[in-house]
């Protein structure tokens, strides 16, 4: 069977464990923008694709980025290697290449010991990436280096599976209304624990949910003197009147009884607005509007809201999502939609002015 995707024609067996993933094809488009705005100051790339599969993010990166010098490709399958070589004969990949097959990890000691180091390393791991924090390192070029993570394990994240979370995380988690939202928060925290531990400098660059699985991406640079551990904190939601509040770990004591506590997380921003805007120039329309509202939520504090949940608590109907935002901002409110959920949006408003908005809404109706 053969799909297109970007550049590159793609064979999948009928039959088999290849795993190719069309909604992450947004995922992807945004690795490749972002490639194309660090080409433009880079004159050559290496790029290390960890899990590669069918080898679909590998190979629109060699086709589609310019500057790239050195494309390695890995997958521990020995089904999913022969997958691969034929779609990179049948797209005729004519820049440097090489293919592994190993554990990931192993893969890593194997190239620090060649001495192959990476500008770029895409980091699908299946479940959690934590497992593999630590190893990156390994063959990130020290001046500078970008991380594209995935995180798929969303139970583990969202509080279905707590005893996970403290396990792979260090963190407490909880089933909420915007556990997407905290779960990515998670593995910011988590990753930027990893750069503190290997004498890295971390900033986070931009932060996606698809809807199944999380991407984030990081630049990180050798240095001890520049690392800051800023926005470490923990969450306190009240399910009963939906407030939430932002909480360091030396005012845990002041937290409420009937209340949950998640964290330890990243509180600070999910994008860069910078490296965001010059993204802008290499996407689609349909890329554009996830962008653009991955900039107008940038500048709202975290946490987003559920309004079916807000509308559930009130006993009313839901009126358009655009007249809420639109009415919050009337009083003199800040609010936006947030990619996290359809149905979500962010705001600074308190949580009584939201909810008079909703209320009053409806009397109009």
């Amino acid at each position: 069977m053969y799909l297109s995707e970007g550049s590159i024609r793609l064979f999948l067996p009928e039959k088999g464990s290849i795993f190719y993933n069309p909604r992450a094809r947004r995922a992807r488009e945004l690795g490749i923008a972002a490639l194309k705005v660090i080409s433009e100051n880079k004159a050559e790339i290496n790029i290390l694709d960890v899990f590669s599969g069918s080898g679909i993010r590998g190979l629109r990166y060699a086709k589609e980025v310019p500057g790239i010098s050195l494309v390695v490709f890995n997958d521990s399958s020995y089904e999913a290697i022969k997958i691969l070589q034929r779609n990179i004969e049948e797209n005729s990949l004519n820049i440097p290449y090489k293919v592994f097959q190993e554990e990931a990890r192993t893969l890593f000691c194997s190239l620090q010991r060649e001495r192959i180091f990476f500008d770029f390393i895409d980091l699908d791991a299946f479940g959690s990436p934590v497992l593999f924090f630590d190893h990156v390192f390994r063959v990130a070029k020290r001046e500078e280096a970008y991380i594209y993570i995935t995180a798929t394990d969303t139970a583990t994240l969202c509080g279905i599976r707590k005893e996970a979370a403290l396990r792979n995380y260090a963190a407490l988690t909880e089933n909420i209304p915007f556990c997407h939202e905290t779960g990515a928060r998670i593995v910011i925290r988590a990753f930027q624990d990893a750069c503190g531990r290997q004498g890295y400098s971390p900033t986070l660059l931009f932060t996606f949910f698809d809807g199944t699985g999380l991407r984030i991406l990081f630049r990180i640079k050798k240095s001890k003197i520049e690392f800051k551990r800023n926005g470490l904190n923990f969450i306190v939601f009240d399910p009963k009147t939906k407030e939430r509040l932002v909480v360091s770990h030396k005012d845990i004591y002041k937290v409420r009884k009937r209340t949950l506590l998640i964290g330890p997380l990243y509180t600070g921003k999910l994008h860069d607005q910078e490296f965001l805007t010059q993204m802008l120039k290499y996407i689609n329309n349909k890329s554009k509007k996830l962008l653009n509202i991955f900039l107008e939520e940038n500048s709202l504090p975290p946490f987003y809201y559920s309004y079916p949940k807000l509308c559930k608590k009130l006993k009313v109907s839901m009126v358009p999502l655009k007249e809420v935002i639109m009415k919050l901002k009337e009083a003199g409110y800040k609010a936006s939609r947030t990619h996290f959920s359809p149905d979500g949006f962010k705001t600074d408003a308190p949580v009584d002015v939201i909810l008079r908005v909703i209320s009053s809404l409806n009397n109009d109706k």
